[in-house]
């Protein structure tokens, strides 16, 4: 069974993890990373990040909105979630791929060995430039 939880990224604090979604007021509580103390924002100012429910070749999670290198494919994709599973998109390798029932993580579950999360699109998003 899948661990389901959140990241969410604001532009204040970057990527936090999440205590409580209040979804009667549309408001996140999070964890800011560096202290002790907590803040909340509004959804319509914040991303919310679920987690894939996979970890990477060092045991890092996987979540929504990371980049990762797929080694073997000498790829380095975006992971996102639509149409109900998670999927990744871009390559820096090869021309862009899209989403389709092909490229989501029932391929990825048996080669995480095989990914490393690099960064994420918020922070990082230089390492996607060249798709």
């Amino acid at each position: 069974m899948i661990e389901i939880k959140f990241r969410v990224f604001t532009k204040e604090d970057g990527l936090c993890d999440v205590i409580e979604i209040d979804f009667d007021n549309k408001n996140v509580e999070y964890i800011l990373n560096d202290f002790d103390d907590s803040a909340s924002v509004k959804f319509n100012k914040c991303k919310l990040l679920q987690y894939t429910g996979l970890k990477d070749k060092n045991g890092v999670e996987i979540y929504e909105g990371d980049i990762v290198r797929i080694f073997g494919l000498n790829r380095t994709v975006e992971v996102f979630f639509k149409k109900g599973s998670f999927g990744y998109l871009g390559t820096i390798s090869e021309s862009f791929v899209s989403f389709s029932e092909n490229y989501n993580f029932n391929f990825l579950e048996n080669k995480s060995n095989k990914i490393e999360v690099i960064g994420n699109i918020y922070e990082n998003k230089e390492l996607l430039d060249e798709r």
